[in-house]
């Protein structure tokens, strides 16, 4: 049975049966979330994981946080600028346009303001919305823009003033039209980027730009069997991939051994080829790794130094040979949960992390 897809949970972290899907969980942002409401094992506390928050529902405290700088608007130029994605993303055929019509930019439908009493945009929040367009360069000149989410909407995206979006840490357009991504990497502080199920020919290079990116969600997508580039090293402060389904080919490049903040790593249903590389094994932060279903081959590395490991699911690809006799055996058994090695060609004696997992 497969891992729960992020965004589902089941109390064991898998599908329950072949006829049954996992159950729906928003802030579930992993595979193999054992529970909702909370975010799955292990905590921030635990592996200095990714935020839990949800592309979908910033909470007021995002709004309001001390660590935001707040540029003071009197709310005229937000205005101006909110009507002109309205009127260019067809704003009269959206499923819902309530309150776009009136002068009060905080009672729209899908805008969130700094506080009551600043008229300033923080965040929008329009998935689904039936959005047609190409979204205005304009939307990055909102001083106080935090939070853009356009997920499942008929929108392409423009990106040439996003350098003058000094607020915007959340960009999702995943399962849109957008096709290219031109300009993206002048964005000065952005933080999280989904951009999902899009028809993207190949792995944008441009992200690999983006020095702030801390989360970022590319699968699945048709990267027509795209390697993963050595420029992945470039984003020191990158904390979560996930590029499942992606049908990336190649081998896992050398320079992510060097990415010391990298906490979970979702590389699924791929193509990827070879040997692990050297020092993978050894990434100080690693709590999730799912590379299962792809051609990786060679030794099993013994992640012995990889000290916070909570989840691994390497099955479905070539490794052969022994199972390392040190395999896992730094790892505290009372936060380790889950270990598949199943569907390689692999020999001897199970590891011994397993007889002391909790039953």
């Amino acid at each position: 049975l497969v891992l729960c897809a992020p965004t589902t949970y089941s109390d064991s972290g898998r599908q329950p049966s072949s006829a049954e899907n996992c159950s729906a969980c928003p802030s579930a942002i992993y595979w193999g979330a054992t529970s909702c409401g909370t975010a799955p094992l292990p905590s921030i506390t635990d592996v200095n994981s990714p935020s839990n928050s949800d592309f979908n529902s910033p909470s007021n405290t995002d709004v309001n946080s001390p660590s935001n700088t707040i540029v003071p608007n009197s709310g005229e130029n937000d205005l101006d600028i909110l009507r002109t994605f309205f009127q260019e993303c067809g704003g009269e055929q959206w499923t819902n346009n309530q309150n776009w019509l009136g002068d009060d930019i905080c009672s729209f439908w899908g805008i969130r303001c700094v506080d009551s009493d600043q008229k300033s945009v923080h965040s929008i929040l329009m998935a689904s919305n039936n959005l047609k367009c190409t979204v205005p360069a304009s939307i990055f000149l909102l001083p106080n823009l935090d939070t853009l989410v356009l997920d499942g909407n008929d929108i392409e995206m423009d990106f040439t003033s996003i350098q003058h979006a000094k607020s915007l840490h959340t960009l999702s357009i995943a399962s849109t039209a957008t096709s290219a991504l031109d300009g993206i990497e002048q964005v000065p502080s952005l933080t999280k980027l989904n951009i999902g199920k899009n028809p993207l020919e190949g792995i944008p290079s441009q992200i690999f730009k983006i020095s702030t990116i801390n989360e970022l969600y590319l699968g699945p997508n048709s990267f027509n069997l795209s390697p993963l580039p050595d420029s992945i090293g470039d984003v020191t402060e990158l904390r979560l991939l996930d590029c499942s389904s992606c049908h990336l080919n190649g081998k896992l490049p050398a320079s992510i051994s060097t990415m010391k903040n990298l906490v979970s790593l979702n590389l699924e249903d791929n193509l990827m080829t070879g040997p692990l590389p050297e020092g993978f094994d050894a990434l100080p932060n690693l709590g999730f790794l799912n590379l299962a279903g792809n051609y990786f081959d060679g030794a099993l590395p013994s992640f012995r130094s990889s000290t916070k490991l909570r989840r691994a699911d390497l099955s479905n690809n070539g490794f052969i040979g022994p199972i390392p006799s040190d395999f896992l055996e730094s790892l505290n058994p009372a936060f380790f949960d889950y270990l598949d090695l199943s569907g390689n060609d692999l020999v001897g004696t199970a590891p011994g992390i397993l007889s002391r997992l909790p039953k």
